[in-house]
């Protein structure tokens, strides 16, 4: 592509021709003008002097015909001013007596009188001069009035501009001048409907006679003379400048060239000689033709390049002098060393294993789960889903957006061991937080048949402040061991305040499971223990999770702990026989939020109760409840979920009544009819879900309610039945927008737009620019972006001030050349202490947890972090923390969704919810195959919109030890991946196939770029610098569907950053196949037949497009 000229004029040509051809060419153009300008005044000034000459000459002409104007006035006067005469019979008797005798001295002429007056006149005046440039003359009266005219004048004057005429006649009428009468009007000569001459006037000198009756009129001889002359000298002047100029333009540029040629040509060429010398060419000779100074430059730089030459072969000879002592060295040093280098060896190979196991578990479950969370995602967006469909969307989606969390996490055991474990602080709901954790586990318990129910006291805060993250990793452990090993009975799930010290929060999870023998229970909190060795053989499992669960409590500054339910409900020995099962629980700090103290400080109410609305009753129809609204028919086969339904509505104008029995249930509605407002039958007993609902329908036709788990309820069975589903375990914000007269339909949910808002996007990589910033377009924010720190600094300093270019928020890159995003991120911060600028919230983005460097980037003024590669939800997460309160709408729905979903840098939205504390009521009577409620039991507790939970389950955490990965295995396992995978490569952009096709040519586009920076890397045995540009494929790879070169990039990283100091032989014999590795996984990637991705195959991005973003 040739490039486009561009004159600059800082360089030797610019110089000269600023300095010489621009200025010679300037004053010649002035010059030329000035010449024309004379001339054509010159010009007008002869014209003006032929003029004179005519007009005097014909003055004596026309003054002897002075009796025929006279006439030829006095008649076309007459003719004019016969008209109004006609109108005057009404003026004063002296008028007409006047009139009468003027009329009767003087005789009326007749047209051909007029006429042969007339041309007398005209022979008079054209046999008196005879000149070429004459076109015309003519004589008119004061009143415009043409009264003889022959040649160009011989017509009558244009009749818009005979007044203008007239004025300019009569205030020249005292002079005896020649007066240019063209400039009249605007055309050349229109007055009289001719163009290409000028007119001349001159007033005409009359004798009066003796006996004249009134003063004589005013007459003006015109004359019209052509431009010619004018013209033809202003042609010549043009052409004498033009051939004057084109000469000196010529000969400028031959002067220019010449000495370009003299001077300038050799200095070029010296400096790309210069530029093309390298260390093994410096003695290489200089060829260049000049003379004078030049050559004497020439000449000395000749030497200097020789003086360097034999200096640099020194220097070469004494380095490898010195590289073979130090080799000797350095041999004999390891001699020495043998022991000691074996033992570290022998160490660093167990944390390689360790490392190297933690890596590959994480990658085999990231991507599988990378895959369901995009393809749900995309599934959500497209819409076209019913209530139902949508919850069990929602629901995978929360369910792979925790496991995801759980890969990123599987390093907390090591973290824990090693003290680097940091924990999130920030305001979440802890009541929504439950209820996510019960939600996402309620098909476990549901396989098993087991009932499940939370127990939410109501005085306890809902807003808190802590890491609702790993609070629900506990949770999730906790809840998910119970479910595990209970195989008959109930799971309940109780927060509470805590009885001894009342700034603790206390969470219990009771089963009914087998429990744990008193020598088990010893060892229950160790690492790979799980009591009974049985147990790990029917349930599996590694005995990590409560260890886990363990170091998280006391991080969290709480405990943790266990009792069997047979001990704590005591009694006399028949009766604690009957009680099975386990109760662990672990507390949590109070610390309330802001949001909770305000609500709390103007009694606002948790819950925005539904509005109830009264049916209409049909006549003869005595309710249940007189008082009562709404009357509800229920029957549940579960104690504590009936608890909490009755506790749910006891605030409502809801009269409810109870059926011990399906039987009773029956019974009541075949004596009652279908006089119940509502009915919610339990389909947790029973396995026969159509005969159940046919039963109720035969007599019941109202509203009814099918009391299940999630996945036990089919969509189709209920709208056959026109009944509605209650899940279990039973959710108070269901059951209000069942109950609401007011509730419509659920919407789809709609992303959040971000109008007005400017986000400022930091990295050196493209492709992360690119998707960054497409993600960021969806939702309507304005992104700007910059390839480096300094570019970041030179905008806040330029732009903060301005209200319309003002940032918001920056995605700021951490690892990055020059300048890294902690030191940008400090001197942005001087930057606003300096002018006075409100802060701006900062977010690092990394391909590495940066958990243990949170202390580093806060102190750098970092306020967040989030991992690469971002999706859709963690920006949706970070725009809500730090833009969240200037957001314009959010629907309830997805609002809820983000409050608790889980990302893989730890960081949970919790949007506030109005809730409501509901107190006690009286205990429902025993289950026969439960433990007896407790005391507590009669509260019954609200919660928030349903959400993913992010917590670490036993099972997941109890990962089964792996030997360590071979370089050969390695490799194997890298050929059976994918070069390019394309339903990845459009999951990780958020769904956008063009954006896809961009990110993947752009990286195969830089892949001789890559392969050449990672070869000189390896030559200098810099192992840091093998990390960079492994960690910047990496970054590349993330964002692309490139399974085999993300993998390949992230073993070689992850080995160089192993013992980064190291770069002895053995440390890079060891590097050698991952490295290997990556060269291959690009050589693949560069040669991948791209005919089987059309979107890839036909994907061409100019340069403009590509380059436009790093501006």
């Amino acid at each position: 592509m040739s490039k486009r000229f561009h004159l600059d004029f800082s360089t030797a040509y610019g110089q000269l021709i600023l300095l010489v051809f621009l200025p010679i060419s300037a004053l010649a153009l002035t010059g030329g003008f000035l010449v024309l300008s004379d001339t054509s005044r010159a010009a007008r000034t002869i014209q003006q002097s032929t003029a004179d000459n005519l007009l005097v000459t014909l003055q004596p002409v026309a003054a002897s015909m002075q009796t025929n104007l006279l006439k030829i006035n006095q008649a076309l006067s007459t003719n004019t001013a016969q008209p109004n005469s006609n109108n005057g019979s009404s003026k004063d008797g002296l008028n007409k007596d006047n009139l009468n005798k003027h009329s009767a001295n003087k005789a009326e002429l007749s047209p051909k009188e007029l006429a042969a007056l007339q041309a007398n006149v005209k022979f008079a005046l054209q046999n008196a001069i005879n000149d070429k440039h004459l076109q015309g003359v003519a004589i008119v009266n004061e009143k415009s009035k043409v009264l003889v005219s022959f040649g160009d004048l011989s017509q009558q004057p244009n009749p818009r501009l005979l007044p203008f005429l007239g004025r300019h006649l009569q205030a020249q009428s005292n002079t005896q001048q020649t007066y240019l009468l063209t400039q009249l009007n605007t055309q050349s000569n229109s007055l009289f409907n001719s163009k290409g001459s000028s007119l001349f006037g001159r007033k005409l000198i009359l004798s009066p006679p003796a006996n004249a009756p009134a003063p004589l009129p005013t007459l003006w001889l015109i004359v019209n003379i052509d431009n010619e002359p004018l013209q033809v000298a202003r042609y010549q002047v043009m052409l004498a400048l033009a051939i004057t100029g084109l000469f000196t333009i010529l000969l400028l540029l031959l002067t220019t060239h010449i000495y370009a040629r003299r001077w300038i040509a050799p200095i070029y060429e010296m400096r790309l000689h210069l530029q093309r010398t390298n260390a093994n060419n410096l003695y290489k000779p200089m060829t260049i033709n000049a003379s004078g100074e030049i050559n004497q430059l020439q000449q000395d730089l000749v030497k200097t390049l020789r003086r360097l030459h034999k200096s640099f072969q020194e220097l070469k000879n004494h380095a490898e002098q010195t590289e073979d002592d130090l080799r000797l060295a350095f041999d004999e040093m390891e001699m020495q060393n043998i022991s000691i280098r074996n033992a570290r060896d022998a160490a660093v190979s167990a944390s390689q294993t360790k490392s190297a196991f933690l890596a590959n578990i994480s990658h085999e479950l990231r991507t599988p789960l990378n895959s369901i969370d995009g393809f749900i995602n995309l599934l959500s967006r497209h819409g076209g889903l019913n209530a139902e469909q949508d919850l069990y969307v929602q629901t995978i989606r929360k369910s792979s957006a925790h496991l995801l969390a759980l890969v990123n996490d599987v390093l907390d055991f090591s973290k824990i061991e090693a003290g680097k474990l940091v924990l999130d602080s920030h305001e979440f709901d802890l009541y929504a937080s439950i209820y996510d954790v019960v939600d996402m586990l309620s098909p476990l318990a549901a396989e098993k048949d087991l009932r499940l129910a939370v127990f939410f006291y109501d005085d306890v805060p809902h807003y808190l402040v802590g890491d609702a993250l790993r609070t629900k990793q506990v949770l999730t452990n906790l809840v998910n061991n119970a479910i595990k090993f209970t195989d008959d009975g109930e799971v309940i799930v109780r927060v509470s305040l805590d009885d001894d010290i009342d700034d603790l929060i206390h969470i219990s999870v009771q089963d009914t499971g087998r429990g744990i023998s008193p020598e088990h229970q010893k060892v229950l909190f160790q690492s790979f223990s799980q009591g009974d060795p049985s147990i790990t053989r029917q349930y599996g499992g590694t005995g990590l999770g409560l260890v886990i669960s363990k170091q998280l409590t006391y991080l969290m500054g709480g405990n943790i702990g266990f009792y069997d339910n047979a001990t704590e409900q005591g009694g006399d020995a028949g009766q604690s026989h009957k009680i099975k099962g386990t109760t662990f629980w672990f507390t949590l700090p109070m610390t309330i939020s802001n949001q909770e103290q305000q609500r709390l400080l103007i009694h606002d109410p948790i819950w925005q109760l539904p509005a109830i609305v009264p049916p209409k009753t049909d006549a003869g129809y005595v309710a249940a409840d007189t008082t009562a609204a709404v009357n509800i028919l229920v029957w549940i086969d579960h104690p504590a979920s009936l608890q909490v339904l009755k506790g749910s509505l006891r605030e409502l104008p809801i009269a409810i009544t109870t059926a011990s029995t399906l039987a009773s249930l029956l019974e009541s509605l075949k004596e009652t009819g279908n006089h119940w407002d509502w009915v919610i039958v339990d389909n947790g007993t029973t396995e026969d879900t159509t005969s159940l609902l046919k039963q109720v329908r035969l007599h019941y036709a109202g509203k009814l309610l099918l009391f299940g788990y999630q996945v036990n309820l089919e969509p189709e069975l209920l709208s056959r039945y026109q009944a509605q589903a209650l899940y279990q375990p039973l959710d108070r914000r269901q059951l209000y927008q069942l109950l609401d007269s007011n509730s419509a339909s659920s919407q789809e949910p709609t992303l959040p737009q971000w109008h007005g808002f400017t986000v400022l996007a930091v990295d050196d990589h493209l492709p992360n620019l690119l998707v960054l910033e497409a993600l960021l377009a969806e939702l309507s924010i304005n992104v700007v972006t910059v390839n480096s720190g300094f570019d970041a600094i030179e905008y806040i300093t330029t732009h903060q001030s301005q209200s319309d270019t003002a940032v918001d928020l920056i995605f700021m890159d951490i690892q990055m050349p020059r300048m890294s995003g902690s030191e940008a991120a400090i001197q942005i911060r001087k930057v606003e202490t300096q002018a006075g600028h409100k802060h701006i919230p900062i977010i690092a983005l990394t391909a590495h947890s940066l958990s243990d460097e949170r202390d580093t980037l806060l102190a750098s003024g970092i306020d967040d972090y989030v991992g690469k590669p971002i999706s859709q939800t963690q920006l949706l997460q970070i725009l809500q923390r730090w833009l969240g309160k200037h957001s314009t709408s959010i629907s309830t729905n997805l609002t809820s969704d983000l409050t608790a979903d889980v990302t893989s840098d730890k960081s949970a939205i919790n949007s506030p919810i109005s809730a409501r504390s509901i107190a006690p009521i009286a205990s429902g009577a025993n289950h026969p195959r439960t433990a007896p409620a407790t005391p507590k039991e009669s509260a019954v507790f609200a919660h928030t919109p349903l959400a993913a939970s992010a917590t670490t389950t036993d099972d997941n955490a109890n990962l089964p030890s792996l030997p360590s990965v071979s370089s050969q295995h390695s490799a194997e396992s890298l050929a059976s991946l994918a070069v390019i995978d394309w339903d990845d490569a459009v999951m990780r952009v958020a769904g956008k196939p063009d954006l896809a096709a961009n990110l993947i040519t752009l990286l195969i586009e830089s892949i001789e770029q890559e392969k050449s920076d990672l070869q000189q890397a390896w030559q200098r045995h810099d192992r840091q610098a093998l990390s960079h540009v492994a960690h910047r494929i990496l970054g590349a790879s993330r964002y692309t569907g490139v399974p085999q070169l993300r993998q390949a990039s992230q073993n070689l990283e992850d080995k160089c950053l192993l013992n980064i100091n190291n770069s002895s032989p053995a440390q890079f014999a060891i590097l050698a196949p991952y490295y290997e590795q990556m060269l291959q996984a690009l050589d693949n990637l560069a040669q991948a037949d791209l005919s089987q991705f059309p979107a890839l195959k036909y994907a061409q991005l100019k340069e403009n497009d590509m380059t436009w973003k790093m501006i």
